[in-house]
């Protein structure tokens, strides 16, 4: 075609088509896709003992096994000491000459020494005995503190030919805590192993005891961390409304704040019908959290079993709604996973 004839279209309004380039614009056919079921991450459980417990001496008496030696016990132990004099310090690091052949740390958080005055001498320091594979593999520059009524174990249990380790918090009064736990089968392996050892350990009868759990509600589980996805990208403003207004749901979306819209979702665990609406009747709530990649977080205390209904009108209203909170045209990409490097460590004892 000419330049004249381009010309001549142009005056009388017509335009040609020919060599335009077409995009293609991917249309949504308002079928929702399917969601993916529910991962649960970790569990933080909790257990009791039938005694109270002196944390400074069952501290000192508890074996460490070394961390290259394939077996199962504790890799690791750590404690915070408060020594109000010297003889006390001194009585601390004679006890620390029993394990030379293990890797020591001791973090001083505070010291204080005068001439003068009622206290005249004060430290306080964690020490940390035996190593665990987060310490090889992470390089934390900043150091955590302790708690002052309990002491932290890693215990190393062998799972289908697989060593697993598990942080365990242990307090004076005699609760356990048990985070990171993903099974039932798992818990029960962890209490059963830590009991055998404490009771060889300090040569008592410890047990425990299950009629604390009927105030939790028979309960174990103290946090459960679980999530899983939509499969689509969504309008983070248009559900907060839905939320809002349609469900009558406690909402919370600012998205200079925090990424998601958040939920904080009421329910009554005697009930299988959860409303999300808050009633006298349902006084505990669990909250979640939407994103727009369509990732969906569920964080809270419950049983599994009310965690899995919850997970279940989560993704019902998503099916429901897809058609007015669906962003179109664009679809989803997995994430590269980058592989880090672990950067090298020095340790000396």
């Amino acid at each position: 075609m000419t330049l004249d004839n381009d010309w001549l279209d142009y005056l009388n309004n017509e335009e040609s088509c020919e060599g335009a380039v077409v995009e293609s614009v991917r249309v949504s056919d308002k079928t929702p896709p399917i969601a993916s079921t529910l991962y649960i991450s970790t569990k933080t459980e909790i257990a009791f003992l039938n005694k109270e417990l002196d944390l400074y001496n069952i501290f000192w008496r508890l074996p460490v096994t070394n961390y290259d030696l394939l077996e199962s016990g504790f890799v690791k132990k750590q404690m915070k000491f408060i020594s109000n004099s010297l003889p006390e310090y001194e009585e601390t690091q004679n006890n620390l000459k029993e394990y030379s052949e293990l890797y020591i740390e001791q973090q001083l958080l505070s010291k204080m020494k005068a001439d003068i005055g009622a206290k005249k001498y004060k430290d306080v320091r964690k020490i940390s005995i035996g190593l665990s594979k987060k310490d090889l593999l992470t390089n934390r520059t900043k150091k955590k503190g302790a708690f002052y009524n309990c002491f932290v174990l890693i215990l190393r249990i062998e799972t289908n030919k697989i060593f697993k380790e598990f942080h365990i918090k242990i307090f004076n009064t005699g609760k356990i805590e048990l985070p990171g736990i993903q099974t039932h089968q798992m818990l029960i392996d962890v209490k059963k192993k830590l009991i055998s050892i404490l009771n060889v350990s300090i040569d008592s009868e410890l047990a425990y005891r299950e009629d604390i759990l009927k105030n939790f509600d028979g309960i174990e589980s103290i946090l459960i961390n679980s999530n899983f996805d939509c499969n689509y990208y969504l309008d983070r403003f248009k559900l907060s409304q839905i939320l809002k207004y349609k469900r009558n749901l406690n909402v919370i979306y600012d998205s200079c704040s925090y990424p998601g819209v958040r939920c904080k979702f009421y329910y009554n665990a005697k009930t299988v019908n959860y409303s999300g609406i808050k009633t006298e009747e349902n006084i505990k709530s669990i909250s979640f959290m939407i994103f727009r990649t369509g990732s969906i977080l569920i964080v809270g205390k419950c049983s599994e079993e009310v965690l899995r209904n919850i997970y279940l009108y989560i993704k019902d209203l998503l099916y429901e709604y897809y058609a007015e909170i669906e962003i179109p045209n664009v679809e989803k990409k997995e994430k590269i996973k980058h592989i880090k490097r672990v950067r090298k460590q020095i340790m000396i004892n």
